[in-house]
Formats: C-alpha cells, sequence, structure tokens
C-alpha cells in the first residue's frame, strides 16, 4: 500500500484540503458510524484517506487531475483491501443521487461535503479549476442537502464551511462544531454542520479521539495502561467486564 501522504505528493500544495494536523482530526472526530461514505468535493480525499475506511466508498470530482490522482491511490489499494472504492467525475447531485439510490435506506450512509467555500469568506483569491463560490451556487447546494435530509431520515450529512449567515440560517437546527485551523495563510476558524447527535451516534474511528495532541496522547497512555491491566485478568472476568462496559454506554 502506498502511504497516506502517496497522492498529497502527487499533488503538491492543495487549496483548501484538510490534511493539516488539527483539522482532520476535528473533522473525523464528529463522523459518526456509517458502511457507506461518500465525498462529492473529493479534491485530495485528505478525510476519506486518513479515517477509518467504510464498506463502501465513493469519491468524485470535476478536476480531471483530480479523479487521475485519485483512480491512482484507487489502483495501490486493491492489494490488501476488501472494501468497494468508487472514483468518479460527478457533480456533486449525480454523486449524492448515485449513493443513495445505490443503498437507500439498506445502509448507513454518511456524506462529507467540503465545498469551495464562499468567495466572501475566503482567506485568498486562490481559485479551483471548477470554482464554486457564490451564494446562489451555495444556496442550491444546500437546498439539496435539505431535500435529501427531509426524504431520507437515516442518511447522516457534514458540510465544511468557514463562518456565514446563509448557512447559519439555511441549515437552523443541525449541529455545529467549530475549530481554528492552519491554512496556507495563517489560521482560520472552520465550521462544521451535521445533522446527526454525535453523543448518541458515537464515532465511527476513535484513532484521533482528543481535543488535541496532548489530549490525544492522554489517551493512548491511558489505554495502553488499561489494555496491559485487563490481559492480566482470566477469561471469565474478562467477559464479566465487558459485559459490564457494554451495559454502561448503551
Amino acid at each position: 500500500m502506498k502511504p497516506l501522504n502517496y497522492v498529497d505528493e502527487n499533488f503538491g500544495r492543495y487549496f483548501g484540503s484538510k490534511s493539516n494536523d488539527g483539522t482532520f482530526q476535528n473533522i473525523i472526530n464528529h463522523i459518526p458510524p456509517h458502511n457507506v461514505y461518500c465525498e462529492p468535493f473529493a479534491g485530495k480525499a485528505s478525510i476519506f484517506k486518513r479515517k477509518k475506511l467504510a464498506e463502501y466508498n465513493y469519491l468524485s470530482d470535476l478536476d480531471d487531475k483530480v479523479v487521475l490522482m485519485l483512480e491512482k491511490y484507487k489502483e495501490s489499494l486493491f492489494e490488501f483491501c476488501p472494501e468497494y472504492l468508487s472514483v468518479s467525475r460527478l457533480n456533486y447531485f449525480e454523486s449524492i443521487r448515485k449513493v443513495i439510490e445505490a443503498h437507500g435506506n439498506r445502509k448507513q450512509i454518511f456524506i462529507y461535503l467540503d465545498p469551495p467555500y464562499l468567495f466572501k469568506t475566503r482567506k485568498c483569491d486562490k481559485r479551483y479549476k471548477y470554482d464554486f463560490g457564490t451564494y446562489e451556487e451555495h444556496n442550491e447546494l444546500l437546498n439539496l442537502i435539505l431535500y435529501w435530509n427531509d426524504r431520507f431520515k437515516d442518511v447522516k450529512f457534514m458540510i465544511s464551511c468557514y463562518a456565514n449567515v446563509q448557512y447559519f440560517s439555511k441549515l437552523k437546527g443541525w449541529n455545529i462544531h467549530s475549530f481554528n485551523a492552519k491554512t496556507s495563510n495563517g489560521t482560520a476558524d472552520e465550521y462544521i454542520y451535521y445533522n446527526y447527535d454525535i453523543e448518541k451516534t458515537g464515532l465511527h474511528d476513535y484513532s484521533y479521539l482528543g481535543r488535541n495532541n496532548k489530549e490525544r496522547e492522554a489517551y493512548k497512555l491511558q489505554e495502553k495502561n488499561l489494555l496491559r491491566k485487563f490481559d492480566s485478568f482470566d477469561i471469565q472476568f474478562k467477559r464479566r467486564l465487558i459485559a459490564q462496559m457494554q451495559s454502561s454506554v448503551s
């Protein structure tokens, strides 16, 4: 398998990537359990590459270069990975429709959208090959999300943005998490909106649990010490502890 940064190295620096330390961890720590993962504005697919794979994975983008590099990454996964991975050149509407029509309410679907941010909120003048930054374009996107949300209550959505009134108004009632993120132009406050209660759903991947690197390292140390102690118990007592823990978190 190629290393996780295989696509990053071939892309070089990619505007809007979520690969910076502190950014991808915050996002993955708010992703619920799922067996279908869809990312319509894939770009470098930094979140997909760093989280635990789902049973079915769909990445799409309009940029031919992006699709080509993701296809190369896909080829590197085939050697060992049984999970399904689809890479395609589709717009966000076609991508979401493809996934929902294929899986509907039969699977746990999670859709992560990281569209080009609104022009008025961007920190620099860089542009994408297929840009997407007007009020009207984002309004159409948000209306589509709300439409699918009404039709398929079990589909989980998350969307990234910078602070703006449009998202706050359209996604009223959704949960919001904000965090300070590193960018090529300094730091910025990132926002994610999501239509589920992460405290109730739990996480798809607990690898990055913790608010910062210090807390993540502390959790790893606690986990290591607890597992070492757990391994010293006899099998029946282990089963008793597992039953108690399952009962306490259910």
